[in-house]
């Protein structure tokens, strides 16, 4: 390949990733931020382009020390069919029918099925911890969200 060719490939790879890479440095003139919702959102000054990314959807327990038979409020957050990080002309509902399960150990126990709001993308039920459940840790998910982390305690 000829200097010159070899000169217009690597200027053409440069402009392409040129996005590609990550900077953490402060010196960056690009900038971060995040929203209440939990949507991260960064502006890239080298293409004049605004990136986000959809929050994960994430399973909250209120209160997150209980005893068997005791009431938990499971919170959903983020359950949305569709990722509309960048405002395209797309529909967006919340899940339907998803699972709220318990695990702890080897055991999982389907507590009850939630639907996401249409317009917040969360969803929210009380069940109640197992009368079999043991002393020490268990999690609470819902659907494919993060699962949240609770104790269980005997009384």
């Amino acid at each position: 390949m000829s200097s010159r060719k070899f000169g217009i490939v690597v200027g053409v790879a440069a402009v392409l990733l040129g996005g590609c890479g990550a900077s953490e440095s402060p010196e960056s003139p690009d900038s971060e931020s995040s929203d209440s919702s939990g949507v991260s959102e960064s502006f890239d000054s080298t293409t004049s382009e605004m990136n986000a990314a959809c929050a994960a959807p994430l399973t909250l327990v209120d209160p997150r020390t209980a005893a068997p038979g005791e009431e938990i409020r499971v919170t959903a957050k983020y359950m949305a069919n569709e990722c509309n990080d960048t405002g395209r002309d797309i529909e967006v509902d919340g899940l339907k029918n998803q699972h709220v399960v318990w695990t702890q150990g080897a055991a999982e126990i389907e507590l009850a099925v939630v639907d996401a709001d249409d317009e917040t993308y969360e969803a929210s039920t009380t069940v109640t911890v197992p009368l079999d459940a043991g002393d020490g840790p268990a999690e609470i998910a819902v659907g494919r969200a993060e699962p949240a982390e609770l104790t269980v305690r005997a009384e």
